[in-house]
């Protein structure tokens, strides 16, 4: 008897222990555990340790990651706004924020967005034309991202990327947009080279009218170098002349003789000049002249001082 009763006790202690065992509910680091009481929503258990009342009381509904996910939906044919038909290839990124919500508002929240996010980019590619959609696949992500959000939000789930990884366009549409590549390369190529030809023109235009103005300044420079020249020849001939006559004042003694000597000997180097010219035979002299031949014997008186006149002469 106490044999049984013995027995009996640990049956009930094994089965208690087996009870508690199988109650205990570990949660692994980024995810969680959806658990139902009684077939109604209970809990979301978060990373840790846990205990619920097993067998037919409680249960794990769903262990859901936490984590950002990738959605890669499957290549699509999408048909844009001028009538050619492209595939589409293109992923997306989610995080859940309510476990609870992607288990019971959905039934199936993977399969979901990714029908979704397909559903979605044939209306937006709709919208654009072929080329409009090769330029605008940022703008594209945005208003997709933006249109996707507005569902899932009562899914609990956040989409947090969508990216458009490859559009192909038909064989021939390839061939046309290669063949438009090429022609815009060689407008852009002539184009440069005009612009090359007329910065060059420009640069000798430049470079020319640069060296007409460092000529003219040159000539200017020559001129007022030879002015200056002649100037201070034309000084240096009156200072000399100057002194002549102040030399000529110390000898003669008179300044009315001192001028008509200058003026005789002037008129007479005249003569000499015209005298070797292609008239040189005949010489006109005029009235006035009588004038400085009067003069002459005035230069002639003075020139019979003797050596007083020769050292005159003489001198350098």
């Amino acid at each position: 008897m106490n044999y049984e009763l013995l027995l009996l006790k640990a049956t009930i202690i094994v089965l208690i222990i087996v009870y508690i065992i199988s109650g205990i509910t570990i949660v692994r680091q980024s995810t969680v555990k959806v658990i139902e009481c009684l077939g109604k929503y209970y809990k979301t258990f978060s990373p840790g340790l846990h205990f619920i009342l097993p067998i037919m009381i409680m249960k794990v509904r769903a262990t859901v990651d936490m984590r950002e996910t990738i959605c890669d939906f499957r290549k699509q044919t999408i048909i844009t706004k001028d009538n050619v038909k492209c595939e589409v290839d293109g992923i997306g990124f989610f995080k859940i924020k309510q476990p609870e919500k992607a288990i019971y508002a959905v039934s199936n929240y993977y399969e979901s967005i990714s029908q979704l996010m397909m559903t979605n980019m044939r209306n937006v590619f709709g919208m654009l034309t072929l080329d409009e959609a090769q330029v605008s696949r940022t703008e594209i992500c945005k208003t997709m991202l933006q249109d996707i959000n507005k569902i899932t939000q009562a899914w609990g789930i956040e989409i947090t990327n969508v990216e458009i990884q490859s559009i192909t366009p038909p064989e021939n549409i390839i061939q046309a947009m290669s063949l438009e590549m090429e022609s815009e390369r060689k407008k852009r190529s002539m184009i440069l080279e005009s612009e090359g030809e007329k910065a060059a023109i420009i640069t000798r235009a430049e470079a020319k009218n640069r060296q007409v103005i460092i000529e003219a300044e040159a000539e200017k420079q020559k001129e007022v170098l030879e002015a200056e020249a002649k100037a201070k020849a034309q000084q240096i001939s009156a200072e000399a002349q100057r002194r002549s006559f102040e030399e000529l004042d110390c000898f003669i003694g008179n300044k009315e003789n001192v001028r008509d000597f200058v003026l005789t000997m002037n008129y007479i180097e005249s003569l000499k000049e015209m005298s070797h010219g292609e008239n040189g035979k005949v010489v006109y002299m005029p009235y006035e002249a009588t004038k400085f031949l009067a003069s002459l014997g005035c230069a002639t008186g003075i020139m019979d001082k003797g050596n007083k006149s020769n050292e005159f002469f003489m001198r350098d």
